[in-house]
């Protein structure tokens, strides 16, 4: 009984470690796309 648990909760915490992973790649992503854009909008000649 305790064999397929335990291959759920490693495969459980492997999908969790991923995610976790995806979400600060994201993050960081999006900070710098946040940076890119505000610089875009600094520098952009003022008519």
């Amino acid at each position: 009984m305790a064999e397929p648990l335990k291959e759920f909760m490693k495969e459980k915490m492997k999908i969790i470690q991923n995610f976790k992973a995806i979400k600060s790649e994201n993050y960081q992503m999006l900070k710098e796309q946040k940076l890119k854009n505000k610089e875009l909008l600094e520098n952009f000649p003022k008519s």
